[in-house]
C-alpha cells in the first residue's frame, strides 16, 4: 500500500468517524477524498488521481462494511457511478462544466 493510500484511507476513517459509509455520505467523503490528492506532493497525474480514490473507496467498504447488502450496494455505486462523479467534479472545478441556475430551476419548476 503507497504513502498516498493510506493518508486517503486515514481521511475515510476520519470522515466517517462511528458512523457509516453509505450511498448519502459517500459524495461528500468522494469531495474530501479528491481534495486531497490535489496535494502537487501526490504527484499523481488526473487518472490516477480517481484511480486512487475508487481502490482505496472499495478498499475501506471491503475492510470496513461488514453486512453483504450494504457492501453489494457501496460496490456497484463505486463502479458505476463514482467515476463519472469525479469527472463531472474535475469539470465544475475547472470551469468545463457549467451550470446556469436560472435554467435548472425553469425547467425543475416547469410542468
Amino acid at each position: 500500500m503507497s504513502e498516498a493510500s493510506v493518508q486517503l484511507y486515514n481521511k475515510i476513517v476520519s470522515v466517517v468517524g462511528d458512523g457509516q459509509l453509505t450511498p448519502a455520505n459517500i459524495t461528500g467523503i468522494i469531495i474530501a477524498m479528491m481534495q486531497m490528492v490535489e496535494d502537487p506532493t501526490f504527484g499523481l497525474s488526473g487518472i490516477e488521481k480517481k484511480d486512487l480514490v475508487v481502490e482505496v473507496i472499495n478498499r475501506y467498504i471491503d475492510s470496513e462494511i461488514k453486512e453483504a447488502h450494504a457492501q453489494a450496494v457501496l460496490k456497484i455505486l463505486t463502479q458505476s457511478t463514482i467515476p463519472p462523479l469525479i469527472d463531472s467534479l474535475v469539470g465544475l472545478s475547472r470551469g468545463d462544466i457549467v451550470i446556469k441556475g436560472k435554467k435548472c430551476i425553469k425547467r425543475l419548476l416547469c410542468c
